[in-house]
């Protein structure tokens, strides 16, 4: 039905709307669990949205879609070395991504008489339970031959499902026999005892909120702007992407400097600075690279 979606190596899965309901019950089973670090909840978990807008309520179906996308690359230039830092697939151009992918999908229902709307849920919970893709060992969402390179969207649609994909969460079957991501976590947040991520040993977790770094990691490998994918560098499932980059920015030794003492809004190269931040799709986060870029760089 969606060729050009195929053509343009998107993917996606659609599921009866019902399903919302499921979706909301497991989360709020996760919440209940009392688990989840309070910055998860407040500002990811938290803004999950499991009712119809107003203005679709004939709703008939969720679509949930993934584009590939590579991660980009940081270069600085410190002390007379080059430290280079990534900025993760899910990062750069986050909400571009998501416009892009809402405005093809619309597209392409519009010749169908459809529409579709997007919706504020759990991605990576409806993909793996829709059978678009499979968790890893590390918890982190799969799809064959996009590995883990890839943003997702979920749509509502009034587009029908003609069948019912929707089922228990898969562990891919790379992951029965590897261990490859347990073995390279510096920290020791995926483990044989559990299935989900100790969020609160994660290097992600924290490198993509405000505040202090707990002490403990402030000796740990941070080789990402923001993020971590020590893990997926590792994964067998993404051997083939290593090494694609959509972009890389160099900064100076002056521009890190004054990246680092969060001086970018009042430094003469604030602007070349800020330019290159929008480069990388990243400048909205700007107010915690100076932490991050400390971390990885002393």
């Amino acid at each position: 039905m969606f060729f050009q979606l195929e053509e343009n190596r998107y993917c996606y899965q659609v599921v009866p709307i019902e399903h919302l309901k499921d979706l909301k019950e497991e989360i709020e089973e996760r919440r209940k669990e009392g688990i989840l670090p309070e910055a998860l909840d407040r500002n990811y978990i938290g803004n999950f949205v499991f009712e119809l807008p107003p203005d679709f309520q004939g709703a008939r179906s969720l679509i949930v879609m993934a584009a590939p996308r590579p991660p980009y690359q940081a270069v600085f230039h410190w002390k007379g070395r080059v430290h280079r830092l990534l900025v993760p697939v899910t990062y750069s151009f986050y909400g571009e991504t998501l416009k892009q992918m809402e405005g093809q999908i619309n597209v392409l229902l519009s010749q169908l008489g459809y529409k579709a709307s997007l919706a504020r849920l759990p991605f990576k919970l409806l993909a793996v339970r829709s059978g678009l893709a499979f968790y890893g060992r590390n918890n982190i969402a799969y799809i064959p031959g996009m590995g883990s390179y890839f943003q997702l969207a979920a749509f509502y649609s009034d587009l029908p499902a003609e069948i019912d994909p929707f089922g228990n969460h898969q562990m891919a079957p790379d992951c029965q026999e590897c261990s490859a991501c347990l073995n390279s976590c510096p920290t020791g947040a995926i483990s044989e005892e559990r299935f989900r991520v100790r969020t609160e040993l994660c290097i992600a977790y924290y490198s993509e909120n405000a505040g202090d770094f707990p002490s403990w990691l402030r000796y740990a490998p941070v080789h990402c702007l923001i993020g971590c994918v020590r893990c997926q560098e590792v994964c067998p499932m993404n051997s083939h992407l290593l090494g694609w980059i959509g972009g890389t920015q160099e900064f100076s030794e002056e521009e890190t400097r004054v990246l680092m003492e969060g001086e970018s809004e009042s430094s003469s190269s604030g602007a070349a600075i800020r330019g290159k931040l929008t480069q990388l799709g990243i400048r909205d986060a700007i107010e915690i690279f100076p932490r991050n870029i400390k971390t990885a760089l002393e």
